[in-house]
């Protein structure tokens, strides 16, 4: 049978001064020059017991799968990013060959860095995956791309998969947001003190125009609401009011909504809390289905 020897774990490939003294073979025919004491220092279970024999071992894993267990443990950087369902089944293979998933995926590795690379693109796949290991640096930094994910987008088996905890972690933090904005959204319009050519009565007419498009942001008020969506809203109260006054006064509060709600940030200590009562006593029914009055959910799922 001839084999196709790993382009990176080559027999060349050296740690520090020291060649390769073992050999892998992937079950796809893939060759892997490795050093015998880096991979049993990095297992603790003499790579599943393969290291026993004398000078090479087949494993009956994949090459792609191979690949990731062995730069997780040398810590190296991947040459080309593996997909992510590669690189979720490959930490799953971890505990097989004695790596333990948390070790190997703490914040500031290259697997971390890697695989939080996937947020941008498949946020729920990469939050589940945290989820089931409890990976909690990792699911950390999946929560700030999960905003749009309300209870209704999130499907039943996803549901099961990401589990009570993380599911009420994740929703606690939207809910954390959304609250956030409408507590912007709803302080009051300080207006001028009126004048003959801005009466009080053209005031009120005013702050009514206000409100009417406060109450649209605020009905549709969730975790992802931008700044340009907060200011196009207002921009159509500012063109409909002649006072300059008064438009000085609505751009400044405008300003002011836009630079609080850029920094509400998506806060970690919200999300690892806790110490909340009114999440403690939430039930997996209460997050896979749609809640009752008393949930603190609720509004979540009339966005």
């Amino acid at each position: 049978m001839e084999l196709l020897e790993s382009p990176e774990f080559h027999r060349e490939f050296c740690y520090g001064t020291v060649r390769p003294n073992f050999r892998l073979i992937s079950s796809d025919s893939v060759l892997y020059h490795v050093h015998r004491q880096v991979v049993r220092r990095g297992s603790s279970n003499m790579f599943n017991r393969l290291l026993r024999n004398a000078s090479f071992a087949c494993v009956p894993e994949e090459s792609a799968i191979l690949s990731v267990i062995l730069h997780a443990i040398y810590e190296m950087s991947f040459e080309n990013c593996p997909s992510i369902s590669t690189l979720i089944t490959s930490v799953k293979c971890f505990p097989i060959y004695g790596l333990e998933p948390r070790h190997c995926l703490e914040a500031g590795t290259h697997l971390y860095t890697v695989i939080s690379g996937y947020n941008a693109c498949t946020p729920l796949l990469v939050y589940t995956f945290a989820a089931q290991l409890g990976l909690e640096d990792l699911a950390v930094n999946s929560s700030k791309y999960m905003m749009s994910f309300v209870p209704k987008v999130i499907s039943d088996s996803f549901s099961r998969a990401i589990g009570t905890q993380y599911l009420r972690r994740l929703f606690r933090l939207q809910y954390h947001r959304t609250r956030a904005l409408t507590k912007i959204l709803l302080k009051p319009l300080q207006m001028h003190s009126p004048i003959e050519e801005c009466t009080q009565v053209m005031q009120l007419k005013t702050t009514r125009t206000w409100k009417m498009a406060t109450a649209s942001l605020v009905f549709k008020a969730h975790p992802t609401v931008s700044c340009a969506k907060i200011d196009a809203t207002y921009r159509d109260v500012v063109e409909s009011v002649e006072c300059e006054y008064c438009r000085d006064f609505i751009d400044s509060r405008v300003q002011s909504m836009l630079v609080d709600w850029s920094k509400e940030k998506v806060s970690p200590c919200v999300f690892l809390r806790n110490d909340s009562s009114k999440w403690d006593q939430l039930e997996v029914n209460d997050l896979t289905t749609r809640p009752s009055a008393t949930c603190p959910c609720k509004f979540l799922w009339q966005l």
